[in-house]
């Protein structure tokens, strides 16, 4: 709503208390005849504001704060140049509509503000647009995967963005949102197309030719087997040479260094990274990210072949296994207890990942006729398991957006299963809704489990 009420300093000190009324005022008119007078009306009003105050600078703040609320770019922008003119400190202003900016997909207005604005505050980093884009757009556009080599780009390490020029790339190399960068500040468009950035300079160059494996930021098992892991099958069709450096990130953890291992790629081959550099690279070879790709398929089967060996035959897929989320620290499930002993009369063996080993983790999953599990990394899993495996996913409403599972199961053509949960804890700790806990619905499970036990084929 136009001109809602939004604390500022110049309000918590009652420099602006005489403008109150009007702002009410102002408020209930656009209420009442709707959001179609809105840029007009605030403008008129900055304009006999202006002529009330004189050089109230605070109360012309306060006003342009509400009019960036409302998404109001014509009041926002009178009342920025009002502040520029009057030669008022106009730092946080310029900053409030370039962000409006973004929002309403203009980004080079945008990015113009956001420049005067580094300027203001004496920022030694430039800004600058970069638009999201693939590395080669007819074989992305005909869904194939590939191998790209781009010479005399910048890589930034914590998310395996790559800028090159006016590009970023960075659907294709991690598939993450760019705006939970860490270590660097991202403004963005809604629909994540454009990007302003303000980058460090490389801290380093890369001389020889390497190929980007990419960093695991997160240190997430499910992100280092589909991020990572899938790209390793590009690299061998592609025939990249097998001697290339492979960049990674340095703190690898242990189930990242035993899947290396398994895959007989030497430690000597990892180019070590820190995971907030900036880097120079005079010529990187970037396997596309396969996560979620429609051709995934191919990358699940490329692995479940290279770690063969370490899998049961089909014909001893007998198991009921259940996945436990009681090692887990985020959306955990309240009434596990209940829903192990409900699964156990069935049958279901009850598995806790944390601390087993990879290869054990795949030795249980392959021998796995039906697999329970509550959404979380060690789910992903159920890509060594048969091919007629049933699953079945527990999930809640602010967690089903993430359909990694669907689309492994769909991929594999496995019998897929969603149990979704509306039922919260009644005070969550976290402010970040997907990590909030919450119950299982126990006879939702047990009956998609009874029907699958059911239907289900003979293995051969």
């Amino acid at each position: 709503m136009l001109l809602a009420h939004e604390p500022s300093r110049a309000t918590a000190t009652g420099e602006t208390d005489d403008v109150r009324p009007f702002v009410n005022i102002l408020s209930s008119v656009l209420r009442k005849f709707g959001a179609g007078l809105r840029a007009g009306l605030t403008a008129a009003w900055l304009r006999i504001r202006l002529r009330w105050a004189g050089r109230n600078h605070s109360a012309v703040s306060a006003l342009m704060a509400h009019a960036v609320a409302a998404g109001d770019d014509e009041g926002a922008r009178l009342a920025c140049e009002i502040l520029q003119k009057a030669g008022a400190p106009a730092s946080d202003a310029l900053a409030r509509l370039a962000d409006l900016y973004m929002q309403q997909r203009k980004p080079q207005l945008a990015h113009d503000l956001y420049v005067a604005h580094a300027a203001q505050v004496g920022s030694t980093l430039r800004p600058k647009l970069y638009r999201s884009a693939y590395m080669d757009p007819a074989r992305a556009g005909r869904h194939e995967p590939y191998v790209h080599t781009l010479r005399d780009v910048v890589l930034e390490t914590t998310q395996c963005a790559i800028f090159d020029d006016g590009n970023v790339y960075i659907r294709e190399t991690s598939g993450t949102n760019f705006e939970n960068s860490p270590h660097l500040k991202v403004r963005a468009t809604p629909d994540q197309e454009f990007f302003v950035i303000a980058c460090r300079e490389p801290q380093q160059v890369i001389e020889q030719a390497c190929v980007l494996l990419g960093t695991d930021g997160a240190h997430n098992y499910s992100h280092w087997l589909t991020r990572n892991l899938f790209k390793l099958a590009l690299l061998e069709w592609s025939g990249v040479s097998t001697t290339l450096p492979l960049v990674v990130n340095e703190d690898l953890r242990g189930y990242q260094l035993e899947a290396i291992e398994m895959l007989e790629i030497p430690r000597s081959r990892l180019m070590l990274m820190r995971r907030d550099l900036v880097v120079r690279c005079r010529e990187i070879n970037v396997p596309v990210n396969m996560r979620g790709h429609p051709r995934m398929r191919a990358s699940i089967e490329w692995l479940r072949g290279r770690l063969a060996r370490f899998m049961e035959p089909v014909t001893r897929a007998e198991t009921l296994l259940y996945v436990s989320r009681q090692d887990s620290r985020r959306h955990v499930l309240l009434n596990e207890p209940e829903l192990t002993d409900a699964l156990a009369r069935l049958g279901f063996e009850t598995v806790v990942l944390s601390g087993m080993s990879l290869a054990d983790q795949i030795r249980r999953f392959s021998r796995a006729r039906v697999i329970v599990g509550g959404h979380g990394a060690g789910l992903t899993n159920i890509i060594f398991a048969p091919p007629q495996a049933s699953i079945v996913e527990i999930t809640n409403a602010n967690l089903r957006h993430m359909g990694d599972f669907r689309v492994i199961c769909k991929a594999m053509g496995m019998r897929y299963t969603e149990i979704v949960s509306n039922r919260f804890a009644p005070e969550q700790v976290t402010a970040f809704p997907p990590d909030f806990d919450y119950y299982v619905d126990i006879k939702g499970v047990t009956e998609a489990v009874r029907s699958m036990l059911g239907n289900m084929p003979a293995v051969h």
